[in-house]
């Protein structure tokens, strides 16, 4: 997880489904839709495991991404 943030931090963002639906076909990217971004990340930290106290601070303050 930590690369897809990296990746999303050093692109400037992803767009959002509803912004730009995937279709299924071949085609090439439409880029002023691609870089409609609808939200900024700025970084991102490692939750420890079990550590309910750490997670939902990490809630309060960005959008959360887990593994087991």
């Amino acid at each position: 997880m930590d690369n897809a943030f990296e990746f999303i931090i050093k692109n400037n963002e992803l767009t959002i489904e509803s912004n730009y639906p995937y279709t299924g076909t071949n085609h090439t990217c439409n880029s002023e839709k691609e870089s409609s971004h609808a939200t900024k990340t700025t970084g991102y930290e490692d939750v420890p495991a079990n550590s309910e106290s750490a997670l939902l601070k990490a809630m309060a303050k960005q959008r959360v991404s887990c593994c087991h």
